[in-house]
């Protein structure tokens, strides 16, 4: 960066974007919650397993 202005405008851009995108996680875990509490299904093991390691 070539200033300091610069530097707090990357900065400011990348803390909207980190929150955007954690709203965005939020909302899909909540959408999940919801489908898991109101539709019965069984989970393959190798899905939990997938997505667990993906979490990791």
């Amino acid at each position: 960066f070539d200033t300091v202005e610069e530097l707090r405008e990357d900065v400011t851009k990348q803390a909207r974007q980190a929150k955007l995108f954690a709203q965005g996680v939020q909302a899909r875990d909540k959408i999940l919650e919801l489908l898991l509490d109101t539709v019965p299904f069984d989970v393959p093991q190798g899905m939990v397993e997938h997505e667990v390691h993906h979490h990791l």
